[in-house]
């Protein structure tokens, strides 16, 4: 029912926890396949000993393309997006699955989202919130880590690739184009999964005017959105 698409460039280190973590599951997802985005280091002997799928981009396609490529090859009616860096709790499939079941055919007009673990020099919960479009035009405060149904990817044209080339954002702007589309998220409040925060890592490396550049092309994308919430 659910697949996991695992997206690597180089963590190396951190690939088999995410893998295991993913064995590690209450209720198996129905397929796993692990992207490989043109990094020279090469885990397919290490993803072969689980089993799952595997895909090496021809060239480094950017985060927002290779989730794409991943979404594209699994058959399972939902998704949930992995980093390579990070870990799904064990009852992280078995959760969304539940909550699946409860919403029946209106699960197509949503996506799931959960509250996680902050893994740095010490461990804590990060709480997400409740679906609020205002709110998610300031900041976004949805993890890329959730459980979307392949038809929602489909009608929003999959994770934008404009957004990737500038360093980030991806996930952000895909829920507002969600959002275009009268898809909304479902807040489930507990941890399902752990992220990971290193030094080098997105987050803070982003600087004053990339992020400048990327709030830019936000409101330019979205920008219906953001005059709707001015009036």
């Amino acid at each position: 029912m659910i697949g996991i698409v695992v997206t690597y460039h180089g963590e190396i280190d951190y690939l088999p926890k995410a893998l295991h973590s993913i064995a590690a599951q209450t209720i198996p997802p129905s397929a796993v396949v692990v992207v490989n985005d043109a990094h020279p280091t090469c885990p397919l002997d290490l993803v072969k000993s689980f089993g799952y799928g595997y895909i090496r981009t021809g060239s480094n396609a950017g985060l927002a393309d290779a989730r794409n490529i991943g979404i594209a090859y699994l058959s399972a009616p939902y998704y949930i997006p992995l980093d390579a860096d990070d870990r799904l709790t064990p009852d992280c499939v078995s959760t969304y699955t539940k909550v699946l079941a409860r919403l029946g055919k209106r699960s197509i007009h949503h996506y799931l989202y959960s509250d996680l673990y902050m893994v740095q020099q010490s461990q804590s919960v990060w709480k997400s919130k409740p679906f609020d479009i205002t709110a998610l035009l300031k900041y976004n405060y949805i993890s890329a880590t959730s459980c979307v149904p392949k038809s929602v990817w489909e009608e929003v044209g999959g994770y934008d690739d404009d957004f990737s080339k500038l360093g980030g954002w991806e996930d952000w702007a895909f829920w507002l184009d969600a959002f275009d589309q009268a898809i909304t998220g479902i807040h489930v409040p507990k941890p399902l999964f752990y992220r990971t925060i290193k030094e080098e890592s997105m987050i803070k490396s982003i600087g004053k005017e990339q992020e400048e550049a990327l709030m830019k092309l936000l409101r330019k994308k979205f920008s219906n959105l953001y005059e709707a919430q001015t009036r």
